[in-house]
């Protein structure tokens, strides 16, 4: 219903011919992503359980790249780990917290709010940081995880809820804080076996 929602709002803020073009591209690029996601969705739901969920390779950069221009947002990451973690669990929770942002930002900009990402190893896991100040200065941090809750009037209140559920039954763990310059920050920790990490790479 997301992925549904998401298109029928970008193709509803096509005002002139002159913008149809960027539009196609978008959707040309955007529309694989959201068959994937979906795909997996209904595998989920013809009867696997989350304790299930299979292992994938991650790249993360490269999973929050292609969210982030999903949602357009611009973001700025610094980090970049390859881990295996469950398939949807990750999937939905990087999800669901770049779709917050993008549903703080003001109708009618081309590109959302820019989005402060940290991606970095811990030994046992990884940890993934999402910062930005385009937020509202008034969110009750206590209820941001609270079922049916939502900040915006068009929202569901279940997408931050299901994603701190996931990461939770997985040993990880999804928090937010309001930062000294009052900037929004959302912080997961998830376990798993690293696969290469920038350093890594930087040695190769």
């Amino acid at each position: 219903a997301q992925f549904i929602q998401l298109m029928d709002d970008h193709l509803a803020t096509v005002p002139t011919d002159n913008e149809r073009r960027q539009t196609l591209k978008y959707l040309r690029e955007a529309t694989p992503l959201i068959r994937e996601r979906a795909d997996r969705i209904v595998r989920a739901l013809k009867g696997r359980q989350p304790q299930d969920d299979p292992l994938r390779p991650y790249r993360l950069r490269g999973e929050i790249e292609q969210l982030c221009r999903l949602h357009r947002l611009d973001c700025e990451i610094q980090g970049s780990v390859d881990m295996l973690a469950p398939e949807h669990t990750l999937d939905s929770a990087l999800d669901n917290i770049l779709k917050n942002y993008s549903d703080f930002s003001q109708p009618g900009k081309r590109r959302q709010p820019l989005i402060h990402i940290g991606i970095s190893e811990t030994g046992e896991g990884v940890d993934i940081t999402f910062e930005s100040q385009h937020t509202p200065p008034d969110i009750p941090l206590e209820r941001l995880f609270e079922p049916f809750w939502s900040s915006t009037p068009d929202g569901m209140g279940i997408g931050l809820y299901q994603a701190k559920q996931l990461l939770e039954m997985h040993g990880g763990k999804l928090g937010a804080r309001k930062t000294e310059n009052g900037a929004l920050q959302f912080q997961v920790s998830l376990p798993g076996e690293i696969l290469c990490t920038e350093a890594d790479v930087g040695r190769l």
